[in-house]
């Protein structure tokens, strides 16, 4: 058991210490060449087309490669109970959860609607796309190789020469010299160009079966989602020990985890708001705002409330827009006000006053303006029980909002 732990651990200390940067060197690279075929052929060519096509999958075949041998860690680290995990080896496991996290993330970047020709010709086998890889750590660890250049020698030395017959120089070709030959570009790149996460001996019929490296479920990475929902359900794992005791801010690393989480679901978020999927965008950004709250990281948080309070105050402007002229002001569209206010009222609390405060002045005046106009032809609210008039539940939030732009000394919305 404890060799098993042993090899878990040693693969993750070669994916974060030797593959990561070296992925992340060759990455800088390849974009510096990318931007010179384009300006050189024009990004509609067909030579800089089939350029960033295999650079694209070959960067690809580097992540999925770095996920081989993720998983044999993975199933290494499974041979331990659960409880001598979570007590004896929960720094490996968190450690482990988090860059196969990464990496799973990296790989849902790639569009799904690509995926054929991203899994085409070098990339449709997990032992094509190991050879793909051998052969790009190679020619890029090659690249650029100068051999080393001649130490000068001294005036001294020079004169001494001159006074002596000396033998014929030997070629470094010839000579046996190793220090005379070429140096690799990149000596990383070269030692993993021998490391086959496939074929190391043990355990590699069963690393073959695993549901992240057979060929027939690679897709479904990208079709069905699956490389975002497992990064994401392996960052929560990450941090289980943190959501576990939120008080212990001692465990630096789980909060960056946790950080990280709550970054990626308010980009998420983002990207959801812009195609209107409102229902997905509200559930992703509350969860943003509880991960950024674990973590301790309370601007942020507050912010994400600001965005969830735009969010409800739009889906309010909708419901209403689409009732009006066919339908009575419901106690349901005032409701979904309301949530826009108490987002933005949280926010305030949680920044000291810093963000929310001129947003929830404004969602107290959409409100009201929404319930005057509707005054002439309507006493309540629909749908509910409150004793309050349209007239006066307007005037509230008037008051509110005058209030409000008052204490920020906002002289343009106070007239």
């Amino acid at each position: 058991v404890e060799v098993q732990a042993a090899y878990a651990e040693c693969i993750v200390k070669l994916i974060r210490e030797a593959c990561i940067p070296a992925y992340s060197c060759w990455l800088s690279e390849v974009q510096q060449d990318s931007q010179e075929i384009l300006q050189k052929y024009g990004a509609t060519s067909a030579a800089a087309m089939s350029q960033i096509g295999q650079m694209k999958q070959l960067s690809a075949a580097f992540l999925l490669w770095r996920l081989f041998w993720l998983c044999r860690a993975h199933r290494s680290l499974s041979f331990l109970g659960l409880e001598k995990r979570e007590v004896e080896c929960w720094i490996l496991d968190r450690d482990l959860c988090e860059v196969m996290g990464d990496t799973l993330y990296g790989l849902s970047r790639y569009p799904a609607d690509d995926v054929n020709n991203l899994l085409s010709g070098r990339m449709s086998s997990a032992e094509k796309i190991c050879s793909l890889v051998e052969d790009g750590h190679r020619s890029w660890g090659l690249k650029g190789s100068r051999p080393k250049p001649e130490e000068p020698a001294t005036p001294g030395a020079s004169k001494k020469k001159t006074k002596r017959l000396t033998s014929p120089s030997v070629s470094p070709a010839d000579s046996g010299d190793e220090a005379s030959r070429p140096e690799p570009h990149n000596l990383s790149a070269m030692f993993l160009s021998k490391m086959n996460p496939l074929n190391r001996g043990i355990g590699d019929r069963a690393l073959r079966e695993d549901s992240l490296v057979r060929d027939d479920l690679r897709s479904k990475l990208w079709t069905d989602g699956q490389a975002l929902k497992q990064s994401l359900a392996l960052y929560e794992k990450a941090t289980a020990r943190l959501r576990k005791n939120p008080t212990d801010g001692a465990d630096q690393a789980s909060l960056k985890v946790a950080r990280k989480l709550a970054h990626l679901y308010n980009e998420e978020a983002r990207a959801a708001m812009l195609d209107s999927g409102t229902e997905q965008a509200e559930e992703l950004l509350s969860q943003a705002h509880r991960w950024m709250v674990l973590s301790g990281d309370m601007s942020n948080a507050s912010r994400v409330l600001v965005n969830l309070s735009e969010l409800h105050a739009r889906r309010a402007e909708r419901a209403t827009a689409a009732e009006e002229g066919s339908g009575p002001f419901t106690e349901a569209q005032y409701q979904l006000f309301m949530k826009a206010v108490e987002c933005c009222e949280e926010a305030s609390a949680l920044s000291d006053g810093a963000l929310g405060r001129r947003e929830g002045a404004f969602a107290h005046l959409r409100v009201a303006v929404h319930l005057s106009v509707r005054v002439p032809v309507q006493a309540q609210l629909a749908g509910g029980k409150r004793e309050e008039t349209l007239a006066e539940l307007a005037d509230k939030h008037f008051g509110k909002a005058l209030r409000s732009f008052d204490e920020l000394k906002d002289e343009r919305e106070i007239a």
